[in-house]
Formats: C-alpha cells, sequence, structure tokens
C-alpha cells in the first residue's frame, strides 16, 4: 500500500469508530511516554533535558510500530522547571532517578478557606496565590495587588508599577521569561519540524468535547491530526475538524 492508501485506511478506522461503526479491526492510539526513550536506548531525563534525542525517540518508535493514532509526545523542559524553581513535581533527573517517571507532590496548593477568594478573582488568585506555592522563584509575586486596583485609575496603576518595580518582584518576571525562552529555544520548530507544541495534553484528553492532539502514523512520515471527544453518554458521537499538518 502507498503511504496516502495506509493514511486513509487508518483514518478511516478512527473515524468509523467514532461514528460507532464497525472499523475492519480495532483503532490503536498508542501513548508511549517513557518507552520511547528506553526503546531508543536513552534515559527517560532526555524528556526533560535532550530536546533532539527525545523527539528522534519518538519518531522511531512511532514508525517502527504502525500505530493508527499516537499522542503527541511530552516536551516538558527541565532547565524550565529548574529555573522556576517548581516544587509540584519531581521528574526524571531531578528529584527522581534518570530512568524513573515523574512524580507529583501532592501539597497543598489551595487551602479549604481560600475557595471564596478564588471564585471572586481566578486570574489574581492564581497569580498571586497559587503559582508561588508552586514555584520557588515566583513566590514575589504574592506582593502584586489586585488588579481591581486598576479601576481606580492613577492610584490602582502607581501601585501596581511600584510593585512591578521591586527587586524581587522583578527577579521573579525574569525567570518566567527566561524559563519561557529555555523552552522556545530546545523546541524550536528549525530544531523539530513536523511537530506540534502538546502543552495541557496530558489534561486536555480528560476534559468533554475537547480538541485531542494525535498524531497518525504512515510510511515513513507522521501527521498530527486533530479530532474531538464527546461525552460517552451520547448516543452518537459526532467527529470535529480534522486536519493535517507539516509532516516529517
Amino acid at each position: 500500500m502507498t503511504a496516502a492508501e495506509l493514511f486513509n485506511a487508518r483514518f478511516g478506522r478512527v473515524e468509523d469508530a467514532i461514528q460507532l461503526k464497525v472499523p475492519d479491526r480495532v483503532p490503536v492510539l498508542t501513548n508511549f511516554r517513557y518507552f520511547a526513550s528506553k526503546y531508543a536506548g536513552l534515559t527517560a531525563a532526555s524528556a526533560f533535558y535532550d530536546a533532539e534525542g527525545w523527539m528522534a525517540a519518538n519518531k522511531k518508535v512511532i514508525l517502527d510500530f504502525q500505530p493508527d493514532l499516537y499522542y503527541a509526545p511530552l516536551t516538558d523542559s527541565g532547565k524550565a522547571y529548574e529555573i522556576l524553581g517548581l516544587k509540584q513535581v519531581r521528574w526524571p533527573g531531578h528529584g527522581v532517578p534518570v530512568n524513573a517517571s515523574h512524580q507529583f507532590v501532592e501539597g497543598e496548593y489551595m487551602k479549604a478557606d481560600e475557595y471564596d477568594k478564588f471564585l471572586e478573582d481566578v486570574s489574581g488568585y492564581a497569580l498571586t496565590t497559587y503559582l508561588p506555592r508552586l514555584c520557588a522563584a515566583l513566590e514575589p509575586l504574592s506582593s502584586i495587588p489586585s488588579f481591581k486596583t486598576l479601576l481606580f485609575g492613577n492610584p490602582g496603576l502607581i501601585q501596581l508599577a511600584v510593585t512591578l518595580a521591586r527587586p524581587e518582584v522583578e527577579q521573579a518576571l525574569q525567570s518566567l521569561i527566561r524559563a519561557s525562552i529555555g523552552r522556545i529555544n530546545s523546541l524550536s520548530p528549525e530544531k523539530h519540524p513536523g511537530t506540534l507544541p502538546s502543552s495541557g495534553l496530558t489534561t486536555c484528553h480528560r476534559q468533554l468535547s475537547c480538541p485531542k492532539l494525535c498524531c497518525s502514523s504512515r510510511k515513513n512520515r507522521l501527521h498530527f491530526i486533530v479530532y474531538r471527544r464527546t461525552p460517552r453518554w451520547h448516543a452518537r458521537r459526532q467527529p470535529g475538524p480534522v486536519f493535517q499538518t507539516t509532516s516529517w
């Protein structure tokens, strides 16, 4: 079969399953995660510290196993996490052995008596309370005043400006910039053609009617597609938009 025929066969198989039809066989959706690094002879830490090796490992395992659909590979940056002083996760090479899986640190990042504060100002709570608890480098952000003060005009604006000018707050903001630049550089399209950013994928597939990013493999190429998952209790599932992007 040609590459186009293989792709169309896999695409049709998945579409039939989504629409509750009987496909020629059960579609295979894989999430290789850290197996990709082991299969390619790398450590699990490569997922966080060796972007080029990690993406090459994912390419190899996809082409060798030829699944119908494939979750976009994890693309987190250990260096960015280190810069931010992330306390919520321990990842391979930082807090756990290089060949271990990442671990979540179950801290009380939101306290029981803070729901009113959270509901009153979600953005403010996230910026000045939640993030400072998650990341050591962002603790100074807790001093930022509520953005509601900006509604008072000049006084609120000056108060915000004075706070942002404090050395410790400026350093926290610089940490965000450094973390962002480090991650962007390690995942630049020039280094990894055909890949798509996957922030939020680990939680995306748990939400209803939420786009899911996968990639479909065919002979010597990888193609990313997006489809929409609807609630299981729907009598019929309607497929969402599907499109193809740059290929390996």
